[in-house]
């Protein structure tokens, strides 16, 4: 079987036409299908090394006495039983997708859509778009020693963390309305406020680092020998 057969529906008709290798070599198929109730005029058609799968959907979701307008079945049409339902069991069918659809409506009407757990994504998505972009400044800070953090961890977390966001969040909307979007946002935030805290330098590193000079010392003896004496004459 060819791969693109023509396949349309016009007038609710299904054409068909393709070629195909059968018993007796290459061969041009073809057949037409009028159908009893009107039907969607685009077709679904997928083609596989052994057969041919065409999904018709009804315009109307009710029972159908037979496929076909005419009464007879036409002779190289025949029925799938392992698909096969009966009007009881189409019934059935009909009610456990209705009660499934109520059943989530009730469950989505528990928790309001403008919630922020929802939101989380849509709301602060630019944001953290610009502050992870932002943050691949601090591989080059890593690098250049403008800052004391070992490389290959910085590159990890940085790297971890976009693809995170761009690829996954970014590209999977249906991931974008997930509650866990918005505590995947909060522990990163909370994670940089306390590497901003271990990264701020202590007094005592401070004092280590930039001790006072023997100058700075007797000017400072000396403004406070003069205030002292202010003090005094006063």
């Amino acid at each position: 079987m060819e791969q693109n057969p023509d396949i349309t529906i016009t007038d609710n008709v299904l054409h068909f036409r393709a070629q195909g290798h059968g018993a007796k070599g290459d061969n041009i198929y073809e057949f037409e299908i009028e159908f009893l109730e009107p039907v969607e005029p685009k077709p679904v058609c997928r083609v596989t090394q052994r057969q041919l799968n065409i999904t018709v959907q009804k315009k109307e979701s009710n029972w159908w006495e037979r496929l076909t307008k005419q009464e007879k079945r036409p002779l190289f049409l025949a029925p799938d039983f392992d698909r096969w339902l009966d009007e009881s069991d189409a019934e059935m069918e009909l009610k456990e997708k209705e009660e499934e659809k109520i059943n989530k409506m009730k469950i989505e009407s528990r928790v309001p859509k403008d919630h922020s757990f929802y939101d989380t994504f849509h709301t602060i998505s630019d944001m953290m778009y610009f502050c992870e972009t932002l943050a691949l400044m601090e591989i080059m800070n890593s690098l250049i020693g403008l800052v004391r953090a070992p490389l290959i961890p910085t590159v990890v977390q940085i790297c971890g963390r976009n693809f995170v966001l761009f690829v996954i969040l970014g590209s999977l909307e249906e991931m974008q309305s997930k509650p866990v979007v918005f505590f995947v946002f909060y522990f990163w935030s909370i994670t940089e406020l306390f590497r901003g805290i271990c990264k701020l330098p202590s007094p005592l590193q401070a004092k280590e680092t930039a001790p006072w000079t023997k100058e700075e010392k007797d000017e400072v003896k000396e403004d406070c020998t003069a205030f002292l004496s202010h003090l005094m004459t006063r």
